[in-house]
């Protein structure tokens, strides 16, 4: 999909695709990009755009207490390389933030990225990604790290190729330091994360305690050879619980549905078709 994408854009250039379109009332409507929001309130796109960056951010989020309306309008990355660092939407270190109803595609290093420095206290907080549709970025969909933070009801297509690199499709995670690390993850879509390097992972946790991951669809996901692919993997934490997830592999039986820290959650009422169905859970009953 990514070569498809390919077209003949300038790699600083931004166009607009569509005509203006009617925003909502008390929104602030974006018209350039790149931009930085810098103060709180609702801002919304009302038209297409396409880039070619293969670095730097579209729509950076530099405030506290904001909400992103995409209005289904696209951000399109027609960029062809495998190592760049460009991102659709960054939130660093914020807080009460929502991005939605936005769709991401195309050769994009990250989609979604409301991020935090895990070796510092929790500084992301009360954030929620919902509704979104990213399809074809190099690296990684969705990341969403802190703590109260919520990823739902997005779709999540095609991730993987960056150079010498594993491919995930939403990853969350909280501070190394101390404090909550409390993520919701449920009623996404992750299909399709392909690592031909490294491992491939559908929904991956850095550190989650009490974390619920329910009821999301993760198909597709395949790592390079010799190397295992996870449907759900948690690799520091506990008391999360992973529930009412359908999770199937490639076909190549080199996969995990579930994997958690020894003691690190309840692995319960998955769908799982995968190489093996668990790994680590404190229980793992009524897995089919």
């Amino acid at each position: 999909m990514k070569n498809v994408l390919a077209g003949a854009v300038g790699a600083a250039a931004l166009l607009c695709l569509s005509p203006m379109a009617h925003a909502q009332e008390g929104c602030s409507v974006l018209t350039v990009l790149p931009v930085t929001i810098s103060q709180p309130g609702k801002y919304c796109l009302a038209q297409n755009f396409t880039t070619a960056i293969t670095s730097g951010t579209l729509i950076n989020i530099a405030s506290n207490d904001v909400t992103l309306d995409c209005q289904k309008f696209t951000l399109r990355s027609t960029a062809t390389s495998n190592t760049g660092s460009s991102s659709a939407i960054v939130a660093m270190s914020r807080n009460n933030i929502v991005i939605e109803n936005c769709s991401i595609v195309g050769g994009f290093t990250y989609g979604i990225n409301v991020s935090q420095v895990n070796s510092q206290p929790t500084q992301s907080y009360y954030n929620t990604i919902r509704n979104n549709y990213v399809a074809g970025p190099y690296y990684q969909g969705i990341i969403a790290f802190g703590s109260a933070i919520e990823v739902s009801d997005n779709r999540v297509y095609d991730v993987g190729g960056q150079l010498n690199q594993l491919a995930i499709g939403i990853r969350v995670g909280g501070s190394t330091t101390g404090g909550p690390k409390f993520q919701v993850i449920r009623h996404n879509g992750v299909i399709g994360t392909n690592s031909p390097a490294s491992r491939a992972y559908g929904i991956y946790s850095d550190f989650s305690i009490g974390a619920l991951i329910n009821e999301n669809l993760i198909t597709g996901t395949a790592s390079a050879p010799g190397q295992v692919s996870y449907g759900v993997r948690i690799s520091q934490g506990g008391g999360n619980t992973i529930t009412g997830n359908n999770i199937l592999d490639n076909g190549s039986g080199q996969s995990v549905g579930v994997s958690t820290p020894a003691s690190g959650g309840w692995c319960y009422d998955n769908l799982l078709r995968v190489g093996t169905n668990t790994q680590g859970c404190d229980a793992t009953y009524g897995n089919d």
